[in-house]
């Protein structure tokens, strides 16, 4: 930074000058990349593009670390998950989903977690469908815990269950007055609202107005909207998807101050599209990699990365649901991508798009507010 000095300011005409140079008379916006109606991005961005000229600010924690995901049925044996459990466990999962095709007893649960020690996870748990189902297992669950003595207080679980809104009071009220462990509550599953690329502002405004629907409820009957999460989907398009989630952030960030609510981030549970996806085994391995390393700079909490074979009709092979925590352990150990906040603040291509996302989400928004009340 001290040597800033010698280098010249170079102004946005003089690169547009520049590139034209380069270009040898073609036009330059031709390219540009229409995303959708009224959404264009340049291909030359500048800090002359922005109203405040400042540092960078971090969107979310200071960490950038994720949990590495995979999903379990719960329709098979106990012991047979419980075995492949294990062995994922042992490849380094962070963060199994437990499917709950049916709503286990404490039984289920001592052959499932056998050999499991859930106080160095943080478990996901999804499937039931109804609010007796939910709190059985919940309570279930935690005479499992008082039976291990595994400690109350340090065990932090998730749940996704996006319903209505009279079962999300009921499962928010149950969590926070009868449960001793810490759960977060993914409440809106964004697979409801995902669209292709060009549909990404309908996308965002309609996760935001969900989740803005379930959070004023739950605070208009005095609950907790901090342990709150989103469950988004990615698609294949990299710099479209970064962009995206940072302004899904930068969204929520509005909606708080908006609210009158304390800056909280809700959770973000990531999973590749199953849209993304098709026969080609390989070539979906190479897609759900660039899929992966976008929610990582993007900074996500959770990141389940689909088997590269899910489309082909067999049941995916333990080497491909390997393969999908592996591609998580290079962006980690390799490429250190959970130890920098916010890696694409400060680029000012990701950035502008970042910020004309936000703006046209946060307009659709308004309007879906306004229609509903």
């Amino acid at each position: 930074m001290e040597q800033a000095h010698l280098f010249g300011q170079v102004t946005k005409q003089e690169w547009i000058e520049k590139v034209k140079k380069d270009l040898k008379g073609k036009n330059i916006r031709d390219l540009d990349w229409i995303i959708a109606e009224g959404l264009i991005a340049e291909p030359l961005a500048h800090n002359e593009d922005f109203e405040i000229s400042s540092a960078p600010q971090a969107l979310g924690d200071l960490s950038n670390d994720w949990l590495i995901g995979d999903l379990f049925d719960l329709d098979q044996k106990d012991e047979q998950i419980n075995r492949s459990l294990l062995t994922a466990l042992e490849n380094g999962l962070e963060s199994p989903e437990i499917n709950l095709l049916r709503c286990p007893t404490l039984e289920d649960l001592t052959l499932l977690f056998k050999s499991v020690h859930l106080s160095y996870l943080k478990p996901k748990f999804s499937g039931l469908q109804n609010l007796e189902d939910w709190t059985n297992f919940l309570q279930a669950f935690v005479n499992y815990l008082k039976l291990v003595d595994q400690d109350l207080a340090s065990t932090h679980i998730l749940i996704e269950w996006d319903t209505s809104l009279k079962n999300t009071l009921d499962l928010a009220r149950f969590l926070e007055k009868e449960l001793s462990i810490k759960v977060t509550f993914i409440c809106v599953d964004g697979k409801k609202h995902e669209r292709v690329d060009s549909d990404v502002i309908y996308e965002l405004a309609h996760q935001l107005f969900a989740f803005h629907t379930k959070a004023s409820h739950l605070k208009a009957n005095d609950l907790s909207v901090e342990n709150l999460g989103i469950k988004i989907c990615l698609g294949t398009s990299y710099l479209l998807e970064i962009a995206k989630i940072r302004a899904l952030k930068l969204l929520i960030g509005n909606w708080t101050q908006v609210s009158a609510l304390p800056l909280s981030l809700p959770f973000i549970d990531a999973i590749t599209s199953s849209k993304s996806l098709d026969q080609e085994v390989e070539s979906n391995k190479i897609r759900a990699t660039i899929q992966a390393m976008a929610a990582a700079i993007a900074g996500v909490d959770r990141l389940f990365i689909l088997p590269s074979d899910l489309q082909t009709g067999d049941s995916s092979t333990a080497f491909n649901k390997r393969y999908s925590r592996n591609v998580q352990h290079i962006l980690k150990m390799e490429s250190h991508l959970h130890q920098v906040s916010d890696p694409a603040a400060g680029s000012y291509y990701i950035e502008k798009l970042t910020q004309n996302l936000g703006v046209k989400a946060w307009e659709h928004f308004l309007d879906l507010r306004d229609q509903a009340s």
